[in-house]
C-alpha cells in the first residue's frame, strides 16, 4: 500500500513542478474558485469578482492520486495578489462573463 502511493505521489511530479515554477515566479497564494464568479484567495480570505482579476490557463496536467485531470491557472488580482488555481476542469470563458 505505501509503495502504491509513494509511485502515485511520485508520478504527480508534472503538477507539483509546475505549481513550484509559478510559485517562484511570485505566484504564491492559493485561489479557489466560488459559485457566485467570485475566486477566494485561501491565505487571507479575500475575495475577488470576475471583473478584479485575469486569469491564465497555464497547464493540464493527470493527478494520479484522484486520476483525473487537473488545469492549473496563473491568477492576477487587480490589487496585486497573485497566485495559482488549481481546477477539475477547464473554467469557460462564458462563466466569467456572467
Amino acid at each position: 500500500m505505501y509503495s502504491e502511493i509513494y509511485n502515485k505521489r511520485k508520478l504527480n511530479s508534472l503538477m507539483t513542478r509546475r505549481l513550484i515554477e509559478l510559485h517562484g515566479k511570485g505566484f504564491d497564494a492559493d485561489f479557489i474558485l466560488l459559485g457566485n464568479n467570485y475566486l477566494m484567495c485561501l491565505q487571507n480570505s479575500d475575495t475577488f469578482p470576475h471583473q478584479s482579476y485575469s486569469m491564465l490557463l497555464v497547464d493540464q496536467v493527470y493527478d494520479y492520486l484522484s486520476a483525473s485531470y487537473k488545469y492549473i491557472y496563473a491568477i492576477e488580482a487587480f490589487t496585486g495578489e497573485k497566485g495559482v488555481l488549481l481546477a477539475d476542469g477547464i473554467v469557460q470563458s462564458s462563466f466569467l462573463a456572467n
